[in-house]
């Protein structure tokens, strides 16, 4: 068997990734990639010579890749001209549905609006988001009746000039972008109302954002169960952020305490919290399952059934794009551990990249995005050698592992993220480890015990117990947040720095790295011809 000619050849997932994000990038800079018509041309021509070139193995595999990077030229194209089909900088009249959880802002009501129907227009902008900002009206106040999935009847003015809202950091219009939104707008309180849709106009709702709204619906209703009303304001605004991925209800001081403590990751669902179920369920099915089935039937059964599990968990948190991330790097997890092969790696991060990036091309520039995909890098490549750095052999190594592997992940999450966030937030919290070896433990009883109490609403006494046991840590871990954040410089802000500062960050993370490997491999020649 012949070995791969160098280390990208063991990653062909992230090879297609890169390609894909490279033609992305283009397309975003280079006008004529932009257009649709020329990046298909060029794809269906690189294509056409991969598959005419496919005896010779090398001339093959660069039509391939440079089809992959017109393939995502084309997507983005794609996507750039859909969004420029909504009607801007003039007074219209629409009907919308809203799509997601208003919050209130002040003076106004923040959601995102669907709209459906443009009166005296031929539909063909339709449907596209807008960003809403509605006053509140202190007489009537109607607004407290709009919901998710509520039909209203708007006139107000759209505006895509997102400068206005952008900063040196922060650029508005690719955060827009990247979800997929057209158009800013104020709405008046007198300028909407109620309405009915018609069958019509129900047809031209996505399927995709039907089953959203009904997912979201589901979510508020389990939100609105009477445990929930048994627990304190923040404990609530807590418990449905980490269990249910709503967080309309954290309030700044909340947001800004995890974040001086270095623990906001736990307050989106992310890999975190699927990483914590597929952990208990394959504890489950390896204590039940394994002992009644044979061992690779019982396998097959357990990785099947906790797959979908984790799909219907991420459908009824109504798909945020961090929890569908996780699901699709676990789903391949499950996959190639029935095959018994290397489970956690590059591949399987790029596999979850390529299907994300060919859904929506924008998200690229989506800083959840950013973060989410380089904490889980710098996880699979740095956490093995800091990992193996100790080896306790002692009556206490039972205890300090865990300890230990935890600490591991921690590190190798910041080190891989902390350039992005001084580029973007300008801030670096120093206690993270204290935090995240005191605060995910008990987030991982927590979201236990919340998920637990979903199922056992009609056991009153099992269900008073889960809810006393859900605000005591609850209450545990936002004392636990407010005390580390106070602490004195329990985060350094202002270490600003430029995306070329980011990028010679990231390079001489990686010469770092490369210079570890090399010092660890000489050390181990050297110890091998001691013992000569």
């Amino acid at each position: 068997m012949t070995r791969p000619n160098g280390v990208i050849q063991l990653y062909p997932l992230v090879r297609i990734a890169l390609m894909l994000i490279l033609g992305i990038m283009l397309a975003d800079a280079i006008p004529f990639l932009s257009n649709p018509n020329n990046s298909v041309t060029l794809l269906l021509g690189t294509t056409a010579v991969a598959v005419i070139a496919i005896r010779h193995a090398n001339f093959s595999s660069i039509s391939i890749l440079t089809a992959t990077t017109f393939l995502g030229a084309w997507l983005m194209a794609i996507q750039k001209t859909d969004s420029q089909l909504c009607p801007t900088n003039q007074n219209i009249t629409y009907k919308a549905i809203v799509t997601d959880t208003p919050v209130q802002h002040g003076k106004v009501l923040k959601c995102n609006l669907l709209v459906i129907d443009i009166a005296e227009t031929n539909n063909t902008q339709a449907p596209f988001l807008v960003r809403a900002s509605i006053l509140k009206d202190s007489i009537t106040q109607r607004w407290k009746t709009l919901t998710i999935g509520s039909a209203i009847e708007v006139q107000s003015v759209l505006n895509n000039d997102f400068e206005l809202f952008s900063s040196s950091k922060f650029n508005f219009a690719r955060w827009m972008q990247a979800h997929q939104i057209q158009a800013t707008t104020f709405i008046y309180y007198t300028d909407w109302q109620d309405s009915q849709l018609s069958n019509t106009e129900i047809n031209r709702i996505p399927t995709i954002t039907k089953l959203r709204l009904q997912l979201l619906q589901a979510r508020k209703n389990l939100l609105n169960q009477a445990w929930q009303q048994k627990l304190t304001t923040d404990n609530q605004a807590l418990v449905a952020s980490i269990a249910l991925g709503d967080k309309s209800n954290l309030t700044y001081t909340q947001r800004e305490a995890y974040s001086k403590a270095g623990v906001s990751h736990v307050l989106a669902l992310s890999g975190l919290h699927l990483g914590i179920i597929y952990s208990v369920l394959s504890f489950v099915f390896s204590t039940l399952l394994y002992r009644f089935v044979r061992r690779d039937w019982a396998e097959f059964i357990a990785q099947t059934v906790i797959v979908a599990t984790l799909w219907a968990y991420v459908f009824l948190v109504a798909l945020p794009p961090g929890a569908v991330r996780s699901a699709l790097m676990l789903t391949l997890y499950a996959f190639v551990s029935l095959l018994h092969r290397d489970r956690l790696s590059a591949n399987t991060l790029a596999f979850a990249c390529i299907v994300m990036l060919i859904a929506n091309p924008s998200s690229l520039w989506d800083v959840s995005f950013q973060l989410s995909f380089l904490a889980v890098l710098s996880i699979i490549v740095l956490y093995p050698p800091l990992c193996s750095l100790y080896k306790g052999s002692s009556r206490w190594a039972y205890f300090l592992r865990p300890i230990w592997n935890l600490t591991c992940v921690s590190v190798a999450a910041q080190v891989g993220t902390m350039p992005l966030i001084a580029y973007y937030f300008g801030r670096f919290s120093c206690y993270f480890l204290l935090s995240n070896l005191l605060i995910l433990p008990l987030i991982t009883l927590l979201l236990y015990a919340t998920l637990a109490s979903f199922f056992v609403q009609g056991a009153p006494f099992i269900c008073n117990l889960l809810t006393y046991a859900m605000q005591w840590l609850a209450t545990t871990v936002q004392k636990l947040v407010e005390y580390i954040s106070s602490l004195p410089h329990s985060a350094i802000d202002g270490p600003q720095i430029n995306l070329i500062q980011t990028y010679l960050a990231y390079v001489l993370i990686a010469f770092l790295y490369i210079l570890g490997l090399y010092i660890r491999k000489w050390l181990r020649i050297r110890q091998q011809i001691r013992q000569l």
